[in-house]
């Protein structure tokens, strides 16, 4: 898992270095002007005086531990989480993903700017640094034509074209240079009885950079960063170095497994039932392969689409219309060549960038190579490293974890007022005083009584709010929240860890937010908040990583 304070530790060391090099060069400079310009005397006591001003400026860079409070896993935490979600907040579709500002770009400026704050939770620049940096997107609309033939019912056909217009990725521009993206023009074909429809398509197939920072240097002039560009650009390799897809400092499992389409789990559970493969593991694949879809560029051995297929292997070596950089897409001349290209969605074609398609393929490629006899072995045969083996059985435990293991569900109390003495007296639910005082007031809907009640009966909980303490209105917009009307409750500690430090597959906290989800239906529960989104009235936001927020109907 990605370790935060591994990578403040490099980086603090990182700064002063660079610093300690900094000053010196400067103080170097100065000297040799003091040597021919002043008493013997005057330079002695100005020596004592630099490096005292040395030492408290190297010292300044303290602020790497982010705090002054001894709670620097928290504060570490909070900023990764503001990072990162500025990152995914400059991008929206799934193409744009693959160029959105990457967060340690935003980390490496700010820790950079505020090397002299203590506070870099309350100073950071990082909203700032997002809003100049962030990728630009040129979008061009692009004809497509689509041809429908009809055959009557005395066989005679018509057909009739028509063209509309959909709008595809030019280029991006990004704090590095631009990307000019590339596509391949292709057809897709339906049949619907009597009707047979033909339309045209674009596959993005990767793209070609030109680098140029000038935004980037734009920016750091702006903020008085320019001289310190290196010191910059050092840093961000540093975090990146710590944030390597095969290291063992990943933290992105939780959050990219716990909020899957309903889409891709029916595909893989489909496939996986199809060719006798456990689908946690197809999903491992898709989720190594192409971060679930995020980033479907031709890879740099030629493999395409969301499951990474090679051409040849997907549509049969002896294929004559494939080669190593061209795939056939006709689903009965690849199974007549063995190829492992499939057509479930019965399209007409075989297209190793149909999700679908691709999903079933691997599926049964993992079959064909001894899957039910050595599931490790075949996915080795599927890539040829023992680490990319553990990377996939490490992503398709976590999934197997979120989508199979969930909590149990959740029943109610027949009786409020025991439920009420039971939370009060029990010991296994403690209360901010606000939260508390609104319990014994009566100012709380029974079902929040009752359902804190039931999760106390397998969790000791801290219920850090409920409706005192907490404003009319849900943050950012006029709705009034569940909370004003003693309709909610926050759990900010379960089994007496925080919610923040238990942002993990299967915590205690995972199980109460999943248990929750699942019992949804039958107790009444509107909406469910916490660092994990497991879809439904279940929501992940920037607000909800430190508790688990749950509102009643």
């Amino acid at each position: 898992m990605f370790q935060y304070n591994d990578t403040t530790d490099r980086v603090k060391n990182l700064v002063k270095s660079y610093a300690k090099k900094k000053v010196r060069k400067k103080i170097s400079s100065y000297l040799l002007k003091l040597l021919f310009t002043t008493p013997v005397g005057w330079i002695i006591l100005i020596l004592l005086i630099i490096f005292l001003i040395l030492g408290m400026f190297i010292s300044s860079f303290s602020y790497l531990d982010f705090s002054g409070n001894g709670n620097n896993d928290t504060i570490n935490q909070q900023l990764y989480q503001k990072y990162l979600a500025l990152s995914n907040s400059t991008a929206s579709t799934d193409i744009e993903k693959n160029y959105k500002l990457p967060w340690e770009v935003i980390a490496a400026i700010d820790m950079v700017y505020n090397n002299n704050n203590s506070d870099l939770l309350k100073n950071t620049i990082a909203q700032d640094i997002t809003d100049n940096l962030k990728p630009v997107f040129h979008y061009k609309e692009m004809p497509v034509t689509t041809t429908i033939t009809t055959v009557d019912k005395d066989g005679k056909t018509s057909s009739q074209t028509t063209i509309s217009y959909v709008n595809i990725l030019q280029s991006v521009d990004t704090y590095k240079g631009t990307y000019t993206l590339k596509y391949n023009k292709s057809q897709s074909v339906s049949d619907n009885g009597n009707v047979h429809t033909v339309t045209e398509k674009y596959d993005y197939i990767g793209d070609s950079y030109n680098e140029n920072y000038t935004m980037l240097d734009n920016y750091l002039k702006k903020i008085g960063l320019y001289e310190d560009k290196d010191l910059v650009m050092e840093m961000i390799s540093q975090i990146e170095s710590n944030n390597d897809i095969g290291s063992n400092n990943i933290d992105i499992l939780p959050a990219s497994i716990t909020n899957l389409p309903q889409e891709y789990i029916n595909i893989y559970k489909e496939a996986g039932q199809a060719y006798n493969v456990d689908w946690w593991v197809l999903a491992g694949i898709h989720g190594v392969e192409t971060g679930f879809s995020s980033n479907v560029a031709v890879s740099s051995a030629g493999a395409v689409g969301p499951m990474q297929f090679m051409p040849l292997t997907w549509s049969g070596y002896s294929n004559p219309f494939a080669s190593e950089t061209k795939y056939d897409t006709n689903p009965n001349r690849i199974l007549q060549y063995g190829g492992y290209g499939l057509d479930p969605n019965h399209d007409g074609t075989a297209d190793p960038y149909d999700l679908e398609d691709a999903v079933f393929a691997a599926a049964k490629y993992l079959n064909a190579n001894g899957y039910s006899v050595d599931p490790r072995g075949a996915i080795y045969a599927y890539n040829h490293a023992w680490w990319y083996v553990d990377e996939v059985m490490s992503y398709a435990d976590n999934i197997k974890i979120a989508y199979e293991s969930g909590g149990d569900n959740y029943l109610y109390d027949s009786d409020v007022e025991r439920a009420k003495n039971d939370i009060l007296t029990s010991g296994r639910v403690s209360f901010d005083p606000s939260a508390l005082e609104d319990i014994k007031s009566n100012v709380v809907d029974s079902k929040v009584i009752l359902l804190i009640d039931s999760i106390s009966k397998q969790h000791t909980i801290y219920i850090s709010s409920i409706k005192g303490n907490h404003t009319k209105y849900v943050a950012g917009t006029n709705r009034i929240s569940l909370h004003y009307l003693g309709k909610a409750f926050d759990i900010a500690a379960v089994d007496g860890v925080p919610v923040t430090n238990q942002r993990y597959i299967g915590s205690p906290a995972y199980k109460v937010a999943s248990s929750l989800v699942n019992s949804a239906n039958q107790l009444g529960i509107a909406e469910v908040g916490s660092p994990w989104n497991f879809g439904g009235i279940s929501f992940s936001d920037e607000d909800h990583q430190n508790h688990i927020h749950v509102g009643v109907k």
